[in-house]
């Protein structure tokens, strides 16, 4: 499977972008780490390469192009942002499984903390897996 990771971006300023995206990136090792899938992230290098007021547009449109491809969609972060929703929302359109892992505190689990619960989601998203071939004929 190949599950996209969707994160909040969106800061006050660049540091706070920055640190949302450090934060992700500690998402994307802990699914590495944690599941066999591969964990796709097309929106960061938009974030990190290109002016958001002027990209932003193309950048959701091709990121959602991405996730159409996807077969699962791991909500993850402190918040659901209006991209984050966005994402998620077009996930449950195009029949692609989506979870919600987003936690108040917005970090992944430390190692030695619980992550079973977590564990169970990403689980529910293999069992709710449908090939892209059979969602191409949903269009």
């Amino acid at each position: 499977m190949i599950l996209y990771l969707a994160h909040p971006v969106r800061a006050d300023d660049r540091a706070g972008i920055l640190a949302n995206l450090e934060r992700a990136q500690r998402w994307i090792l802990w699914l590495a780490e944690h599941t066999p899938h591969a964990i796709s992230v097309p929106w960061m290098p938009y974030v990190l390469a290109l002016d958001e007021g002027r990209w932003r547009s193309r950048g959701i449109q091709d990121n959602l192009a991405s996730l159409a491809r996807c077969d699962g969609l791991v909500a993850c972060g402190d918040r659901f942002t209006e991209g984050v929703h966005e994402e998620y929302a077009f996930a449950g359109v195009h029949g692609i499984p989506a979870v919600s892992l987003i936690t108040t505190h917005g970090e992944p689990p430390r190692p030695g903390e619980e992550c079973e619960s977590r564990l169970r989601l990403i689980a529910q998203l293999e069992e709710q897996y449908v090939p892209l071939s059979e969602r191409l004929l949903w269009r």
